[in-house]
């Protein structure tokens, strides 16, 4: 104990305390307080207040993380003239694990409200007592993040790789490294987001893809040896543990799993293409922004964080959460602050300690804005969808880099009035605003709250609904069993009848108007038989259209409730499209534009056809607009096409209208002209089919089989049919029942 022996030498020794002065010392010292713990005994519990810091003078204390799961994690071994519990003076909240004496042991108690009060007008034992507490706050973040991206149990590797590893500190904007740049490091993330892209001649940037928490960056390189491979640059402030090639080969050799571990996970960002698509990836820090100061979010960010507590860990920041913790004012702190250290150390380690952190922006404070916006991976920018769509005050001022570049992804909340049936306009508002995402919100429709809660956080339920004809009304039982199991939907998309019946959920249309609504398009008023000179098509263009503008009316995709897509193909550039905006009745007609059947669907001068040639079943592109779980139904049986007869005996088409007729005669097995048709479309997209059935988290198969493909009639027999077998199907899964 170095010749130490009072309570009062622990308190001056105390390296959080070496800068104090004199008088504030004194006061330290007038505080202190000695207590005794017996072997076995908690200092303190994870959950119970953090009101104090401890200087151990004689024992042994531990701290461990109880887990339900696997009992006891011991994080560290603490022996005399350790603190306990300095991260607290900063952090304030509570307790986020164990703290128990291993045989009997003697500590010093300091209130943390007496050290505060004691440093307040001493600036430098502040940022003194501040770099300590950042000091062990980074440490923590890159074990956590190291221990996220190996996945090992082995702690001797994620401590040798925490100890090698070097800090750095990102600023939003600046670039990390340059395509070209020699690779002789590689950079874990252990806050912020990063991005990745490439520029051209020109200087036109393609997006590559971002990178977020527990993952690496620059990895490939340093592999292969090889020089960096494009820009990079901080989305927002950014913390990095940087390895250095010498270091991280040292370590390597004695633990060679690592490699794999790495590279598995390189392989995994360069195969998938979620964060590219959605800008979301692994979010975890959001910031929820007014658009004008005339917009309040306070009500909203309390919803939402009451919604997103429910799935995971989370913590909801605000002025006044920085008062109760810090004592502080937060609104005026700037980057020049004396109190900005201080600051930037609690928000970090709030991120540190929960799953989710949102940020509630306050209009009238510019600093703490300017700082949530900083510090969040994604920005939700709120706005009233009554007034002007046109960028409002907050943006043009303090979000104007925001919102021009699109460089910290940004999505929108429109707030609805009550009443609303359905939302208008929507376009205006994304045209002039870079997004990735947005989302409407009805006034007093909780229901709304949670599915952006569910959808922020990697939650969501996606359901994907595949082509097949009259075979497609078992989606309808489908969404019937979904829904009264409390399956909550909240991105749906599809194929040809998929796409269709996917369309009408996203309306907003129950379970009985789906119903009502396909057996009076394909049953009373069948399209199918009203037919055409078979020049261009063998059904009637306007008894189409008719059918899809009767059931959408003048709905634009963008102002649905619930996020849709459907998908058709481009015969024009042989590319899949993806109909997320626009006309609603037009995707419907795109994507069951059967070619042969049905007229195609004329879109800037392109001709766009039924989507099941290119992908019948999309649940890839569903993985690639959300987090979650997916449900993936699929009513195209495996069933190949075989004849009975030779080719030289292919009879003319009035034999074959003769042996349909004729109930005595044996009936020759013979693919008619839709028969062809729809197997040509469903072979092109076998493969995308078989990776949506292996990326599934539910498939759904229905009983179809013996129904054919333009058997209409039996709608409502193929649906209930659909409904007893999802209903049976969904006992014991493990998707999220009753959210709400």
């Amino acid at each position: 104990m170095m010749g130490l022996k009072s309570p009062e030498e622990f308190v001056r020794a105390a390296y959080a305390f070496t800068t104090v002065s004199p008088a504030a010392m004194a006061e330290l010292v007038a505080a202190a307080r000695t207590i005794v713990l017996g072997d076995g005994e908690h200092l303190f519990r994870c959950g119970d207040s953090s009101n104090a810091v401890y200087i151990l003078v004689e024992g042994v204390v531990e701290l461990f993380r109880p887990w339900a799961e696997k009992g006891e994690e011991l994080l560290a071994r603490l022996g005399p003239e350790a603190l306990v519990g300095e991260t607290q003076i900063v952090m304030g909240g509570w307790h986020t694990h164990d703290a128990r004496a291993v045989g009997a042991a003697k500590l010093v108690h300091i209130s943390r409200e007496a050290i505060l009060r004691a440093i307040e007008k001493n600036p430098a034992a502040l940022d003194h007592l501040t770099g300590v507490v950042r000091e062990r706050l980074r440490q923590a973040q890159v074990h956590k993040a190291l221990s996220l991206l190996l996945r090992t149990s082995k702690e001797d590797v994620i401590e040798q790789l925490t100890t090698r590893a070097r800090w750095l500190h990102l600023p939003r904007g600046e670039l990390l490294m340059r395509k070209g740049d020699p690779a002789d490091c590689l950079y874990v993330v252990v806050s912020g987001r990063l991005q990745a892209f490439v520029q051209d001649k020109e200087g036109q940037e393609t997006i590559l893809g971002q990178i977020g928490f527990g993952e690496t960056v620059g990895e490939m390189a340093l592999l292969a040896h090889d020089k960096r491979t494009a820009d990079v640059r901080a989305l927002r402030d950014c913390d990095l543990a940087r390895i250095g090639r010498d270091e991280f080969i040292d370590i390597a050799g004695q633990h060679p799993e690592i490699v794999i571990t790495v590279a598995r996970g390189l392989i995994s960002r360069l195969t998938s293409e979620f964060t590219k698509s959605t800008g979301l990836g692994m979010t975890t820090t959001f910031a929820i922004v007014p658009s004008s100061p005339q917009v309040s979010v306070q009500a909203l960010a309390k919803e939402l964080a009451e919604e997103m507590t429910k799935l995971g860990n989370m913590r909801l920041l605000d002025i006044e959460s920085a008062r109760t913790d810090l004592g502080l004012d937060a609104r005026n702190v700037t980057v020049e602050h004396s109190h900005n250290a201080l600051l930037s150390s609690w928000l970090a380690g709030q991120e540190e300690r929960h799953d989710y952190v949102l940020l509630a922006a306050d209009g009238s404070s510019a600093p703490w804005t300017e700082r949530c916006v900083r510090q969040a991976d994604l920005v939700l920018l709120v706005a009233d969808a009554t007034t002007d769509p046109e960028p409002g005050e907050i943006e043009t001022g303090l979000l104007a880099d925001v919102v021009r570049t699109g460089r910290v992804p940004t999505a929108l909340m429109l707030l609805h009035p009550e009443g609303t049936a359905a939302p208008t306009g929507t376009a205006r508002w994304l045209e002039c605003r870079r997004l990735v995402a947005h989302y409407h919100l009805g006034h007093g429709r909780r229901d709304d709250v949670a599915r952006v809660a569910r959808l922020l956080t990697g939650n969501a339920v996606g359901v994907v609904l595949g082509g097949g004809g009259a075979r497609g009304a078992a989606h309808i039982g489908v969404l019937r069993a979904l829904r009264a199991s409390g399956i909550p939907i909240d991105v749906i998309g599809g194929t040809s009848a998929g796409g269709g019946i996917a369309a009408q959920y996203a309306m907003g249309m129950d379970d009985d108007t789906i119903l009502e609504t396909n057996v009076d398009g394909f049953v009373r008023h069948n399209p199918f038989k009203r037919l055409t000179l078979p020049v261009i098509s063998i059904i009637d263009r306007k008894k189409m259209d008719a059918l899809a503008r009767k059931t959408c009316g003048d709905l634009q995709i963008e102002d649905l409730w619930i996020d849709l897509f459907c998908v058709s193909c481009n015969l024009t550039n042989g590319k899949t499209n993806i109909h997320r905006r626009g006309p609603l009745w037009k995707a419907v007609r795109a994507t069951s534009s059967l070619p042969g059947f049905a007229v195609p669907v004329i879109q800037d001068g392109e001709v766009l056809v039924d989507g099941g040639v290119v992908d019948n079943l999309p649940g890839l592109i569903m993985r690639r607009f959300m987090g979650g779980k997916i449900v993936t139904v699929d009513v195209c049986p495996d069933e190949g096409m075989t004849v009975d007869i030779d080719y030289d005996d292919i009879p003319n088409a009035w034999q074959l209208l003769w042996n349909y007729l004729n109930p005595f005669g044996k009936k020759i097995r013979f693919p008619l002209i839709t028969h062809v048709l729809h197997r040509t479309v469903a072979v092109g997209s076998l493969a995308a089919r078989a990776h949506a059935f292996a990326d599934a988290d539910l498939l759904l198969r229905p009983p179809v089989e013996q129904y054919g493909m333009m058997e209409f009639a039996a709608v409502e027999e193929i649906a209930e049919n659909a409904y007893d077998y999802t209903i049976e199907s969904l006992r014991g899964t493990s998707l999220p029942h009753n959210l709400n």
